[in-house]
């Protein structure tokens, strides 16, 4: 199975509609973060540097702004991070840029996407409302040297079978799980933000090198690369730069 890069939108920088702001703010870098896809494939991206939200249809035409109900008078160390529940509801939050957790000094808020409301919610409720068919459970990172390091996976499927896969991760992160498909297939970022499709058995489908394929859409900063997401048709989103 191939995955191939497709660029679906180039963005301007600015504050208009549809534009997303980079801006440093007392030392502060704000831009352009998380990014999740509805499930009728519509992108909403955290616009930080605007202090919004901005959700554009699934062929990056540009539908509306979300505003960010948060104290702008007060710097932000963290860029807004995203999350999305079964039933579309958006959660934006102020997380952490290296581990995307949402952290205990972290206000949550809710935009629902039918009362068009924004409000606060209490942190474990955005689990309640996301369920997954499979239980997938981190196991200990082993290692044969400081670079080369693997991270047992285990897997309990709906009828309740359970497998093992390992995958390949770096001493610093372990792997993270960014979502299913309709099928079931779950997907991990490992090493180096490979993406690895792996099915409801333990079985790895195939391992998608987004540093490698997609390098020339992204922009870094440090060691941080945007964070990909999927759709429900196991479609990879990523937020890129120019250079």
């Amino acid at each position: 199975e191939e995955y191939s890069p497709k660029l679906l939108m180039e963005g301007k920088f600015g504050t208009n509609p549809g534009e997303l702001r980079w801006a440093i703010v007392a030392e502060v870098p704000f831009f352009p973060w998380a990014i999740v896809v509805d499930n009728e494939n519509n992108i909403y991206i955290s616009d930080a540097g605007n202090n919004r939200i901005q959700k554009f249809n699934s062929y990056g035409k540009y539908i509306e702004s979300i505003p960010m109900a948060r104290d702008t008078s007060k710097p932000i160390f963290n860029n807004m991070q995203l999350l999305i529940d079964d039933l579309d509801n958006i959660y934006f939050f102020e997380g952490s840029l290296i581990s995307r957790s949402i952290t205990s000094q972290s206000i949550i808020y809710q935009y629902d996407k039918k009362t068009k409301l924004i409000k606060k919610v209490v942190k474990n409720d955005f689990y309640l409302k996301k369920k997954y068919r499979n239980t997938l459970i981190l196991g200990e990172k082993i290692s044969n040297n400081k670079y080369d390091y693997q991270q047992t996976l285990m897997i309990t499927n709906p009828e309740g079978k359970k497998s093992e896969v390992t995958v390949k991760v770096t001493y610093e992160d372990n792997a993270e799980f960014i979502g299913e498909d309709i099928m079931g297939n779950i997907y991990v970022v490992g090493f180096l933000d490979s993406v690895y499709k792996i099915s409801p058995t333990g079985q790895i489908i195939t391992v998608i090198d987004l540093a490698k394929d997609w390098a020339k859409y992204w922009i870094s900063f440090g060691n941080m690369i945007m964070p990909p997401c999927i759709d429900k048709n196991g479609n990879i989103y990523q937020l890129g730069g120019r250079t």
